[in-house]
């Protein structure tokens, strides 16, 4: 495996920021807190103060939630 696909593979494992989630939703920032707040939010990791999302997780919770009805 190349450099590039070392770094690549590297960025797709990294987790999520509350402003990495915000701009793939398409959110401002405070509404992930909130949506987070009211249990509508992907899967978060805690660690330490920070909040984190793994990008798999979000993509497939995204998936999840389109296919529900109502």
């Amino acid at each position: 495996m190349d450099l590039t696909m070392a770094m690549k593979r590297l960025d797709e494992n990294r987790l999520w920021k509350v402003n990495d989630l915000a701009k793939y939703i398409g959110v401002n920032p405070r509404t992930v807190y909130r949506l987070r707040k009211e249990g509508k939010c992907p899967p978060t990791y805690k660690l330490v103060k920070a909040l984190r999302w793994m990008p798999s997780v979000v993509k497939k919770w995204i998936k999840e939630e389109s296919g529900k009805e109502g």
